[in-house]
């Protein structure tokens, strides 16, 4: 019984792609630009199913892979519950998951069979919870994992059951609706700016916050021992904001969403909205280039298609579920009208180039003290105090020119009657950093803590 089923599967994959490609042919050429990475099964494309019986649930791998043999189909399974691990394991470690993942965003050192070893396990957990739920009244799919070479689906039930030229119709139809689709219009008075990218990066706010009022678990949920939240990446925004030009989506569990392809503007937004969150008393930390999300969007409609992220990052293991607790944090519910706030502060702060910097450089320098690296963080907080230095010796002598500045040390004692009591603050933390940077020498807790709070006091001061 299990061979012929496992041979069903094998042919209804073959024919599902087999029908799809000859209905994408006949397509106009605008039109197959629209379909998304999560349908598409052009060549090269692979797929292969792991098949777990009672509950029946399929963990389907496709990719696009052009080392490997077009319409390639490989069901492993259908297996008892018994022997899924082991059999999986063998799977696991043939070479043709040895390979490093192929993203842009993701190490190379991470391998596709550590991801997917990653997924089976998730994948095992939720049919360990479905054991007291009557699993045969849903089916369909459950939750993915797409980038633009492998994408991961969990199926319930026994996608050989689907109707074939249905669900090849359904793609198509979706596709071409896309076509047809008028695009969003903002939903505050501000100029929507063109969106000339198909590419964008996104992030989680980490330490999580999900934006709106707490909701009780509801019986059947304690029951279940659920305790996290899952918000879908295709849910809709709860509110869209422009910094400078750059349309920014943000959902119910604080992921945000920016529609450009400059990584280096992306990383000073999401970081001008996490020192604005430190400033509002919620505590995050900033966002390295590592932890970015690549995210693909149709440029029509603004849909997001696709979202890929490292997995060795705990901030982008929020993507698969957002924690109650753990042992490093309590997730936080704001309310949506405070981070609405929030992120319109950080908007119009985000226009002045200067104060940007600053913010950015000062998130550093907290971060650098959580992380105990007291001379990293006295070298970024120190930046906006000479910063500062500069502003105030160019306004009593009216030079802007940055090559005609002297040095720091020239401009505090310039500055002395000024300055008054920050004089001697100014020298002294001033040689701190000096001795950090040019002879290595330490820097103490109580040293790094007096530079940030003196440039927390110059930042504040410029904030409208």
């Amino acid at each position: 019984m299990g061979q012929s089923e496992n041979i069903k599967l094998k042919e209804w994959h073959e024919n599902f792609i087999e029908l799809f490609r000859s209905e994408f042919f006949k397509l106009s050429d605008k039109e197959k630009k629209h379909i998304s990475n999560q349908h598409d099964y052009r060549a090269p494309y692979q797929v292969e199913i792991f098949w777990l019986k009672d509950p029946e649930l399929q963990l389907i791998v496709e990719t696009h892979f052009e080392n490997m043999p077009d319409r390639q189909v490989i069901v492993n399974g259908p297996y008892d519950s018994t022997v899924f691990q082991d059999k999986v394991n063998d799977v696991l470690n043939n070479p043709r998951w040895d390979i490093p993942i192929q993203e842009n965003s993701l190490p190379t050192s991470k391998y596709y069979k550590d991801m997917l070893a990653s997924h089976l396990h998730l994948f095992v957990k939720t049919a360990k919870e479905m054991t007291f739920r009557d699993w045969k009244k849903s089916s369909g799919y459950y939750k993915m994992w797409c980038t633009k070479y492998c994408q991961i689906t969990y199926y319930h039930g026994n996608k050989a059951d689907l109707n074939c030229y249905g669900y090849v119709q359904y793609i198509i139809d979706k596709t071409r609706q896309q076509l047809e689709s008028p695009p969003i219009t903002p939903t505050d008075s501000k100029i929507s700016p063109q969106i000339e990218y198909s590419k964008g990066f996104a992030a989680h706010i980490f330490p999580p916050i999900i934006i709106g009022k707490r909701t009780k678990r509801t019986v059947d949920e304690i029951l279940q021992g659920i305790k996290s939240t899952t918000v879908s990446w295709f849910e809709k925004a709860l509110f869209e904001m422009i910094f400078d030009d750059v349309w920014v989506l943000v959902k119910r569990d604080s992921f945000i969403v920016l529609y450009t392809n400059n990584k280096t503007k992306a990383l000073e937004i999401l970081n001008t909205i996490m020192m604005i969150l430190v400033f509002e008393e919620l505590d995050v930390c900033i966002v390295r280039e590592r932890e970015l999300s690549d995210m693909e969007y149709d440029s029509n409609t603004r849909r997001v298609v696709s979202v890929s992220s490292s997995e060795d990052a705990a901030r982008n293991e929020l993507l698969e579920e957002i924690p109650d607790e753990t042992t490093e944090y309590k997730t936080r519910y704001v309310e949506l009208e405070r981070m609405e706030e929030i992120f319109e502060k950080a908007s119009m702060i985000y226009r002045d180039r200067n104060i940007t910097e600053n913010l950015v450089d000062l998130l550093y320098a907290i971060t650098h003290i959580k992380n105990d690296d007291f001379s990293q963080s006295i070298i970024a907080s120190w930046s906006i105090i000479e910063s500062h230095l500069k502003e105030e010796w160019s306004q009593k002598h009216d030079i802007f020119e940055e090559s005609k500045f002297p040095s720091t040390y020239k401009m505090i004692n310039d500055l002395e009657e000024k300055l008054k009591e920050k004089y001697v603050i100014f020298t002294e933390l001033r040689n701190i950093r000096n001795r950090a940077v040019h002879r290595g020498k330490k820097v103490t807790r109580n040293e790094a803590r007096m530079c940030v709070e003196i440039s927390e006091e110059v930042v504040l001061r410029k904030l409208p």
